[in-house]
């Protein structure tokens, strides 16, 4: 993810969004908390946030991370043109059923999802992407 990704104000709304769709896929469970602010980290140390965006990610994650004011919906993520194929409000069956649909005629159902994330140009990247993002935060601190 990049930094114009999070800029602004539109930014910041795509941040909290992000974090409460993690919110959502876990449905409350053991770690998410851990999870989302390791992710935030994650986001600084690869430039793609600042200190000050950061600090407020950090601060939306403690409070719970699941309650977005946002009166017109933002796209969970920058898409270059109108060829990609969004993922919002899309479930994470919806996600694999596309991929498995259009993707790229890989070996496995996993290496079909890391060629289309790794492929920007492909207009299902945003769907793998976002199915890689859900799938792993739904997994992450899983004892």
């Amino acid at each position: 993810m990049s930094q114009a990704q999070f800029e602004g104000m539109v930014g910041k709304q795509r941040l909290k969004a992000l974090i409460a769709a993690v919110w959502t896929v876990r449905k409350g469970m053991d770690g998410t908390q851990e999870y989302l602010l390791g992710w935030v980290g994650g986001l600084v140390d690869g430039n793609a946030i600042d200190d000050d965006i950061a600090f407020t990610a950090r601060r939306f994650i403690l409070d719970g991370g699941s309650d977005v004011a946002v009166q017109d919906p933002v796209p969970l993520y920058l898409y270059p043109n109108a060829t990609y194929q969004r993922v919002e409000g899309k479930s994470m069956l919806g996600l694999e059923e596309e991929i498995m649909a259009g993707g790229p005629h890989a070996e496995s159902r996993v290496s079909r999802i890391y060629a289309l994330s790794a492929d920007e140009s492909h207009p299902l990247h945003y769907v793998a992407k976002h199915y890689m993002y859900l799938s792993r935060a739904k997994l992450a601190s899983v004892k």
